[in-house]
């Protein structure tokens, strides 16, 4: 890694300078040339030496600079319930960030949503999660309805024979039953309590 600092004379041998660190000896000029830098995106596969240029190589697709150990590394997929919040490149890891409680990742658009929510008269039957959107099912009117506690489809009571419906059973209310008082009986035209 020397250059010639002069030439050969009729009155003096040539004199050579060694390359200074950070340089090496260009075998196309035969001077010292200064190694170039590894750019954004490029990991060193040969280290600069009075003797040899840098060597650098760009990191593939679906690879980036590792700045810690200056290698190009696989960018890592995002996980189950995770959107993408920066890409992968070649200067860049991907990111990913986790849907919050309440969100689900929507497969077409790739990105957390906000999980539906079931209306009244209908019961979950599948639970909102960050991979999976909430679905509801209606309570079948008239049979049952929805237990306000439990959150579940319930069957409703069937009025006892001397007994009418005060309250109709729907998706939202249960039936309700009131018994015919003494000196009454319930008529079979109207489902009415009516006095004898």
């Amino acid at each position: 890694g020397e250059e010639e600092a002069f030439a050969c004379s009729k009155t003096r041998a040539s004199v050579c300078k060694a390359c200074t660190a950070g340089s090496f000896l260009s075998a196309a000029t035969k001077k010292c040339a200064v190694c170039l830098a590894c750019v954004a995106g490029q990991q060193q596969t040969g280290a600069c030496s009075t003797t040899a240029n840098r060597a650098c190589q760009t990191c593939s697709t679906g690879n980036f600079l590792d700045t810690k150990t200056t290698k190009c590394s696989a960018c890592s997929p995002c996980t189950a319930g995770q959107e993408q919040t920066t890409a992968c490149s070649k200067t860049t890891a991907r990111v990913c960030k986790t849907c919050t409680a309440g969100s689900f990742l929507d497969a077409k658009t790739k990105k957390c949503k906000a999980c539906a929510s079931c209306v009244a008269g209908q019961q979950e039957t599948v639970a909102c999660s960050s991979t999976t959107d909430r679905k509801c099912a209606d309570c079948d009117a008239g049979l049952k309805f929805l237990d306000a506690k439990t959150k579940r489809c319930k069957a409703c009571v069937r009025c006892s024979a001397g007994q009418e419906e005060t309250v109709a059973c729907t998706k939202t209310t249960a039936r309700v039953c009131k018994t015919c008082t003494a000196g009454s009986f319930l008529s079979a035209a109207t489902k009415k309590c009516a006095v004898c």
